[in-house]
């Protein structure tokens, strides 16, 4: 005997459905829509002002290096190499479309108008900013910063001192517009292949393996910290130097304020390696 339903039931079952599928969604629209306020490692972006819409927390790299999200198909933190540290984009909303922000009191966030860290950019400090001002829904890709490596130039035009094995690359000439801060110790790209598994080689960036979180070919100035030297090279690989002469590559040791004025040039860094000039200290032996 076949089952039947009467239009009773039909009606029930339907309002049975439309109950539960309402509290799923209403599920779904509080996972992306009620964020917390970020730790402080973390920023926090919204879709729309005043902190509405779809929401997303990034977080810092555990090590603190500079963490960037590159904004193209499938990005990762081009840092996140080492151990697999990658930090994908989650996909509640498009990139484009970041209107307000929440910054962790450690860290500071920038958004670029291109994708790579390219083109004007917008830098947000410690706070809340229901409204990102020019650049809203036009981010391509952001950077998050710890503050330690704070490399603008402060309010009374001064700047926060580079400790040896560090190193700060500007964009303009005269230590102008956006920067990063490198240290010798940072685990950063790969060059090197050991046995099946890459093997970071510290100290450098190449934008072989991405833009370094900068637009390296953007470089025009350079602060090196005390008993500090880096090694820029305009093209390839940094290890191409060894075996590719025309490659060329020059070491400094000072602040150049106009790469212009040398004969590296401005506008033509490709990759850099920085290498503290102090000696590495040997554990001492337990007696």
């Amino acid at each position: 005997m076949t089952p039947t339903t009467t239009p009773m039931k039909e009606l029930v079952l339907t309002l049975a459905i439309t109950v539960v599928a309402l509290a799923v969604q209403a599920n779904v629209a509080d996972a992306r829509t009620n964020c917390p306020n970020p730790e402080p490692n973390q920023v926090v972006l919204y879709q729309l002002a005043n902190f509405q819409g779809s929401c997303q927390t990034l977080n810092l790299r555990t090590d603190r290096v500079p963490t960037g999200y590159a904004g193209n198909d499938g990005s990762w933190d081009y840092n996140g190499s080492l151990n697999n540290l990658y930090y994908n984009w989650d996909t509640l909303f498009a990139r484009n479309s970041i209107s307000s922000v929440r910054v962790g009191a450690s860290v500071y966030l920038t958004l670029f108008y291109y994708r790579n860290f390219a083109g004007d950019h917008a830098d947000f400090n410690p706070g809340s900013y229901p409204w990102v001002g020019w650049i809203d829904d036009q981010t391509a890709s952001l950077r998050i910063t710890p503050i330690e490596r704070d490399c603008r130039r402060r309010a009374d035009g001064t700047f926060g001192a580079l400790g040896t094995g560090e190193v700060a690359i500007y964009e303009d000439s005269s230590y102008g517009g956006d920067c990063v801060q490198w240290r010798a110790t940072d685990p950063i790209f790969p060059i090197t292949r050991s046995g099946t598994s890459w093997t970071p080689i510290r100290g450098v960036v190449d934008a072989m393996w991405g833009p370094g979180l900068f637009e390296a070919a953007s470089a025009s100035a350079i602060r090196v910290g005390s008993s500090t030297e880096v090694r820029l090279c305009r093209n390839g690989q940094l290890i191409y130097d060894q075996i590719h002469p025309e490659y060329y590559c020059e070491t400094f040791n000072v602040d150049v304020w106009r790469l212009s004025n040398t004969a590296f040039g401005n506008d033509t860094l490709n990759s850099l390696k920085v290498t503290s000039l102090l000696p590495q200290r040997r554990p001492v032996p337990v007696q």
